[in-house]
């Protein structure tokens, strides 16, 4: 294993980042655990969590088992559904009237755009790119934003990419990719480093 820095991995996985960090992998690959926890870590600490779910996943049971069965951690936890790309973009620029948001989590944010690139190419990535426009101010404003993203195999090469490409990279300030045999937490921003990890009913657990 290559030995990375713990503390930048730390703050990233408690959302403590102030800019836009993307993990991403294949499915069960433990990419919602590590959101969760990051919730749930805010959320304890009487922070304001909004938790945007495009994939329609989230789960009270699992939120209140990462926090040992403390049910007064979802107080803080706001969740949002929306049903297309264009609402997951209202949801988002929303977030800029609030004064108290802390943690912004999108999981997945690649689920829509990755829909509307089949209808209209030019529509899904302007739109994609107001919602990362709108995500980087709120950066600026010291929020930290967590977001998932899929991947897919490209049948020309065989080669595995992240949905969106470069462009989701290029707003991404911190790059990490899950992988699950073994599982392997993999930094490509801000440097390249590994880690191994295992995931149980607490959560996430880091190998040293």
């Amino acid at each position: 294993m290559i030995e990375t820095d713990y503390k930048l991995l730390e703050d990233i996985l408690k959302g403590e980042r102030k800019e836009i960090c993307c993990i991403y992998g294949p499915p069960a690959s433990g990419k919602t655990t590590v959101v969760k926890e990051a919730a749930v870590f805010q959320s304890k600490k009487n922070r304001k969590v909004f938790f945007i779910d495009s994939e329609k996943s989230f789960s009270v049971e699992r939120i209140i088992q990462l926090a040992q069965n403390d049910k007064n951690v979802l107080d803080n936890i706001f969740v949002l559904k929306p049903k297309d790309l264009k609402e997951q973009g209202k949801f988002i620029k929303r977030l800029l009237k609030l004064k108290d948001v802390n943690l912004v989590i999108i999981d997945t944010i690649g689920v829509y755009y990755r829909l509307e690139l089949k209808k209209n190419v030019d529509k899904a990535n302007k739109e994609i790119h107001r919602q990362f426009n709108v995500l980087s101010e709120l950066c600026s404003r010291g929020v930290s934003i967590l977001v998932t993203n899929q991947i897919y195999q490209n049948i020309t090469t065989n080669n595995i990419s992240i949905v969106g490409g470069n462009m989701f990279k290029n707003w991404s300030k911190c790059l990490i990719r899950l992988e699950k045999e073994p599982r392997r937490l993999l930094f490509e921003k801000p440097e390249n480093k590994e880690v191994l990890f295992d995931i149980n009913n607490n959560g996430l657990v880091l190998k040293r």
